[in-house]
């Protein structure tokens, strides 16, 4: 999983993390705290954009 830069990040990087980290962990193994992770933001910035995982999940899909 690649961790990408704080000053790259856009809401639209986020959505690409998730659907890298959903693909790979599924997405009832996906938590918040991998996807901060994975982004390389806090969760707070997470939530900022999105109410919660199932957000960033009807978006990958509707995109």
């Amino acid at each position: 999983m690649t961790t990408v830069k704080r000053d790259t990040y856009t809401p639209e990087t986020l959505l690409s993390v998730a659907v890298q980290v959903f693909n790979e962990r599924g997405y009832d193994g996906t938590s918040m705290e991998h996807l901060s992770k994975a982004a390389g933001i806090s969760k707070s910035s997470i939530y900022h954009h999105v109410a919660g995982k199932e957000e960033l999940l009807r978006r990958a899909v509707s995109r």
